[in-house]
């Protein structure tokens, strides 16, 4: 017997409409009531759980919102490698201008513009150290159909893609293919050792 199902010493019957059992197992009452509860006997727990739906009325946009809200226990985030700047503003009423360390990312020397405008731009950081990525680089990024905030594990997932798609086995020997494959070959060995470098 659940403890929390007591009244005193009285048991509570199931709460199923003309069920004279005893209620063991409680259940949500609804989605905005989950912490009050229906007590039911085991029939009849089954019968509701069944019929459960915490989603019945949300669109599959609000149930996507809600699974990635929950990823973060629900609090706000913002895409990495994006400047102070760019975040979304959580609160629309606070004006930035009026705080004291609102102009702190003003008043220091951003020789590569990290936090500017160019952010985003042909940079990445390798062990602390700012890169910038050669003209033949960034023809390898576009040949792997890659950008420059990529990673080792984005490039070589991008590369096993690649590869499994223009194969000659897979092709039946298609020497315009294998030509592909040579480049996407050569342009992933440039990328990996860009990457790896100390």
């Amino acid at each position: 017997m659940h403890e929390e199902n007591k009244i005193g010493d009285k048991i509570k019957k199931c709460s199923w409409e003309n069920c004279e059992l005893e209620g063991e197992y409680r259940a949500p009452k609804s989605k905005s009531q989950i912490r009050e509860y229906y007590y039911f006997c085991i029939e009849h727990v089954r019968i509701y759980n069944n019929s459960w739906n915490y989603y019945e009325g949300m669109s599959d946009q609000d149930v996507e919102n809600l699974v990635r809200s929950d990823l973060t226990w629900n609090r706000p985030t913002w895409p990495l490698g994006k400047s102070f700047d760019k975040r979304p503003q959580f609160d629309e009423s606070i004006n930035l201008e009026n705080i004291h360390f609102s102009n702190i990312y003003n008043n220091f020397d951003d020789p590569f513009d990290l936090m500017g405008e160019h952010s985003n731009n042909d940079f990445i950081v390798l062990n602390n150290k700012v890169s910038k990525f050669t003209e033949e680089e960034k023809r390898a990024l576009h040949k792997l159909g890659l950008d420059s905030s990529l990673t080792i594990i984005d490039l070589k997932n991008r590369y096993k893609v690649l590869v499994k798609k223009y194969h000659p086995d897979v092709n039946g020997g298609n020497k315009n293919l294998e030509e592909t494959l040579k480049q996407i070959n050569t342009s992933y060995r440039l990328l990996l050792k860009k990457l790896s470098l100390p």
